[in-house]
C-alpha cells in the first residue's frame, strides 16, 4: 500500500512540473521571459533531471540577456 501512495506521490510531482513547463512556454512565447523562466525554475526544482526544462531555461536566459 505504501508503495503505491509514493508512486501515485510521485506521478502528482511529474504533473506539476509538466504543468509549469507548459506555463513557461506560453509565457515565453509571449515574449514575457521573467515569469517563462520563474515556472521553469520552479519545474525543475520538481524535475531536475528533465532536459527539455533545462533548455527551456537556458533559452529565457539567452533572450534576457539580449535585451
Amino acid at each position: 500500500m505504501m508503495a503505491a501512495s509514493i508512486a501515485a506521490n510521485a506521478k502528482e510531482i511529474e504533473n506539476q512540473a509538466v504543468t509549469l513547463n507548459n506555463c513557461g512556454v506560453e509565457f515565453a512565447q509571449e515574449g514575457n521571459f521573467e515569469d517563462a523562466l520563474d515556472c521553469f525554475l520552479e519545474a525543475q526544482c520538481l524535475a531536475p533531471d528533465d532536459p527539455s526544462i533545462r533548455k527551456n531555461i537556458q533559452i529565457c536566459l539567452e533572450a534576457l540577456d539580449d535585451d
